[in-house]
C-alpha cells in the first residue's frame, strides 16, 4: 500500500481554498505587513530622493501622527516627502507613508490632513493587505499557498516580501476600497481636530491640477488608482457636515508659512 503524503493534496487544497477563504482573511501577519511594507519604502527611497528640508519633512509628521493616533491597530505609522513634482501621495502595507513634494507646496494643513488621513485609512482597513491575500490565493499560484501553509516562509517569517511587495505595488486599489478611505479619512480628521470640508477642498485642489500623474511604478497611491470624479467630491461635500470634530484636538502648529503654489 502506498505510504500516504502528510502534505495536503492540490485537490483537497482547493476544497479548502473554496469553503475556507474567510478562514484565511488573516494569512499575512501584522509582522509580516510590516516587513513586506519596510521592503517597499525602501525601493522607494532607492528611487526617489527624500526632500532635504526638515522643516517640510517634520510638517508631515505632525500631520500624519495627529491622524494615525486616531487609529485603533497600533501601528508604528512613518511620514515621509519625496522630492517628487506630481501631487501624489500613497501608503505601503504597516504603515509607511509618502507624500510628495508637490502636494506638499499645493495644500495647507486642513487639506494636508484629508490627504494623509485617505492614505492612514488604507493602513488601518488593510486595504493592501486583502489585495495581497488575494494574490496569494491566485496569481502568485497555489504553489505558493501550499509553501506558506506548510511554512515555507524564509527566515524572517516574510513570504518572500520582494515578490509580495512587487505585486501589491503593480495594483491598483478598487472603487470601493478608495471610497471607503475617503470616508475614514475624514472621520479621522474629525477627530484629530481638522474640519473634515478641507476633504472638499483638497479633491477640488487635486482636481484642480488635474489629477497630477501617478507615481511612475507604484500604482496604489492617490492618483494612480482612479480618476477623481465629480461623485466623488460630492460623496465628501454631504459627508462632511455630518463629521464632528474638534478644532482643540488639532495638533499644534509652528507659525503660518503656507503659500499655495498656483
Amino acid at each position: 500500500m502506498p505510504l500516504r503524503s502528510t502534505r495536503p493534496t492540490m485537490l483537497t487544497l482547493l476544497l479548502f481554498l473554496a469553503i475556507s477563504l474567510p478562514a484565511l482573511a488573516s494569512l499575512i501577519s501584522q509582522e509580516q505587513e510590516i516587513q513586506i511594507g519596510r521592503e517597499g519604502a525602501s525601493r522607494l527611497e532607492q528611487r526617489y530622493r527624500l526632500v532635504a528640508d526638515p522643516a517640510v519633512q517634520e510638517r508631515v509628521r505632525r500631520i500624519g501622527q495627529a491622524l494615525a493616533a486616531q487609529g485603533s491597530r497600533g501601528i508604528a505609522y512613518q511620514f515621509k516627502v519625496i522630492d517628487v513634482a506630481d501631487l501624489n501621495a500613497l501608503a505601503f502595507p504597516g504603515g509607511f507613508i509618502y507624500a510628495t513634494r508637490g502636494l506638499m507646496e499645493a495644500m495647507p494643513d486642513g487639506e494636508l490632513a484629508f490627504v494623509m488621513g485617505h492614505e492612514v485609512a488604507h493602513v488601518e482597513k488593510r486595504h493592501s493587505v486583502q489585495q495581497m491575500e488575494a494574490q496569494i490565493y491566485t496569481q502568485v499560484g497555489v504553489g505558493a499557498l501550499i509553501s506558506i501553509l506548510g511554512g515555507g516562509q524564509d527566515k524572517r517569517g516574510t513570504m518572500n516580501t520582494v515578490q509580495v511587495a512587487n505585486a501589491i505595488l503593480s495594483s491598483r486599489y478598487s472603487q470601493e476600497a478608495e471610497r471607503e478611505a475617503d470616508r475614514e479619512g475624514m472621520r479621522l480628521m474629525g477627530l484629530a481636530g481638522f474640519d473634515p470640508q478641507g476633504a472638499v477642498a483638497a479633491l477640488e485642489t487635486l482636481k484642480r491640477h488635474d489629477g497630477g500623474r501617478e507615481v511612475p511604478g507604484f500604482l496604489n497611491s492617490l492618483l494612480g488608482s482612479h480618476p477623481l470624479t465629480s461623485e466623488r467630491i460630492q460623496a465628501a461635500r454631504e459627508l462632511a457636515p455630518q463629521v464632528p470634530y474638534h478644532r482643540s484636538q488639532a495638533p499644534a502648529q509652528p507659525a503660518p508659512w503656507f503659500t499655495p503654489v498656483p
